[in-house]
């Protein structure tokens, strides 16, 4: 089981987050890519902000010879 990384990414739409996913599951270096949850906020003036924690789990490195 590998060692991993959180990060709370904010982007402007939910198609964003779903790209950003999509972008990290393309990283050789991760084994495993999920989200914790996603909220939308919109604030007065009428802009959006899309708010998620990502789970990253690190790919065990390839052992040394």
């Amino acid at each position: 089981n590998g060692t991993g990384v959180n990060m709370s990414m904010t982007v402007d739409t939910k198609e964003e987050a779903a790209d950003a996913m999509m972008q990290l599951r393309t990283f050789e270096s991760l084994s495993d890519v999920d989200s914790a949850g996603i909220t939308e906020d919109v604030a007065d003036d009428g802009t959006v902000k899309v708010t998620f924690t990502v789970n990253c789990t690190y790919a065990l490195p390839a052992p040394l010879n």
